[in-house]
This record gives structure tokens, C-alpha cells and sequence, in this order.
């Protein structure tokens, strides 16, 4: 008999209802078991810097030029100017410039941008653009009034639509 106070040991009924639930994450536990996570998996490959090219100036659109068929952005300069003025700043460069033979350096490789931008963007590479007599043209642009100079991108290297051009 018990003692006032203390209570017999009784065997409990067991409750089932959760062995379902323990044997699928036991099977999942068992099935993943050998498998990596993410944080886990090995790094990947650092891809291949871009080497500069050459090739012809196609303008599509002054914010949307090619150079030997590979899409490009011009590192430090850009057209910021207002839409209303988008086609008619781009025929004038197509008249002046459309077919011109240029090196582009990709940024990284000695560019007035290396560190400041990114080396692609979107599906474009970034680029300093140079002539055959090795002039920066994207300064001949900015001086030109074609496209305006990033300070956030080159610092001073390029005239700036807002310093007064």
C-alpha cells in the first residue's frame, strides 16, 4: 500500500498518434544524412579576368553601345541628360562617332574606375574606352557634351554634366 502523499507507480498508456511524424523525419534525417548544405559546399571558381579588346563603336543608342559585338558600359561617364533629349544626342554621336576603332579596358585592368564599379554590368562589361592613339574617349565624350562624367565612379577624371558644361 502507499504512504499518504506518495502515489503508486502506474504504467501510462502510450499515445501513437506522433510515430507517424517520428518516422518521416527519421527518413528524412537518414536520407540527407550524407548530403552537403549549402554553407558547406566548396566555393566557386573565380572566373577569368576580361583581357581588353578591340573593335568598332556600333551606337544603338547613346546609352546602349557596342564594341566587336559584345555589349558595353562606359566606366566613369554616362548619359543622365533628359530623355526628351535621348535621340537627338544619339544621332549626333552616330554621325561622329558610329564605326570608330577602339580598345576597350575593362575595368580592373588600369581603369580611372578600378574599385569604384563593378566589372560587368547586367550583361554588359565595363569599360574604358581608348583610341588608337590611345586618348580616353569617354573624356572626349564628356567634354563633348555627349555623356557626363560619375564622380562616384572616376572622381574628377571626367567633366561632370552638373559642373556647369
Amino acid at each position: 500500500m502507499a504512504a499518504a502523499g506518495v502515489r503508486p507507480f502506474v504504467v501510462q498508456e502510450t499515445n501513437l498518434a506522433g510515430a507517424p511524424c517520428l518516422g518521416v523525419c527519421g527518413w528524412l534525417l537518414c536520407h540527407h544524412r550524407g548530403k552537403r548544405d549549402a554553407s558547406s559546399s566548396p566555393p566557386a571558381k573565380p572566373q577569368a579576368a576580361i583581357e581588353p579588346f578591340d573593335g568598332k563603336l556600333f551606337i544603338q543608342a547613346v546609352d546602349d553601345l557596342r564594341v566587336g559585338n559584345r555589349k558595353i558600359v562606359l566606366c566613369g561617364v554616362a548619359f543622365t541628360k533628359s530623355q526628351s533629349l535621348r535621340a537627338i544626342v544619339t544621332d549626333a554621336a552616330r554621325r561622329d562617332y558610329q564605326g570608330l576603332a577602339l580598345t576597350c579596358k575593362p575595368v580592373g585592368m588600369g581603369t580611372p574606375c578600378d574599385g569604384n564599379v563593378a566589372t560587368k554590368f547586367g550583361d554588359a562589361i565595363v569599360v574604358q574606352f581608348l583610341t588608337s592613339d590611345g586618348a580616353d574617349f569617354g573624356r572626349q565624350l564628356a567634354e563633348n557634351g555627349i555623356l557626363c562624367g560619375q564622380p562616384a565612379q572616376a572622381d574628377s577624371t571626367y567633366r561632370s554634366c552638373l559642373s556647369g558644361s
